[in-house]
């Protein structure tokens, strides 16, 4: 596996961590604001960010940003679930709900630092 596709995963267990790691379980809003949307605009920032700064390929920056996100919840997960067995009874739901925001958020972020890069060489 190449350099940017470990730097991209990194990036997004970053975001992944700032989204799901610091609610209590059950609580949806990170200092009032909805950890969904905190995790999504993570993502969006932090592959533009990750594209703009390293020379990765842009579908590779979205998708192993969001396989870090993921990651990030599924650790969580199993976090909670040694604590409470009875925590996250619906946890393939919740990994599903992830991969439709972060996937989306991540890859438009990667297309949006090429479009940066795209500007900057003309």
């Amino acid at each position: 596996m190449s350099r940017g596709k470990v730097g991209a995963f990194f990036f997004g267990l970053f975001a992944g961590g700032i989204s799901t790691w610091f609610q209590p379980y059950n609580e949806i809003e990170i200092f009032g604001i909805d950890y969904r949307i905190v995790m999504a605009m993570a993502a969006l920032i932090l592959a533009f960010l990750y594209k703009l700064w390293f020379d990765a390929g842009t579908v590779n920056t979205g998708l192993f940003l969001s396989y870090g996100i993921i990651t990030a919840l599924f650790l969580r997960i199993i976090a909670d679930v040694i604590v409470d067995p009875t925590d996250h009874n619906l946890w393939p739901l919740e990994i599903a709900i992830f991969v439709v925001i972060a996937f989306p958020s991540a890859l438009i972020g990667a297309y949006l630092g090429e479009l940066v890069q795209w500007v900057r060489k003309k």
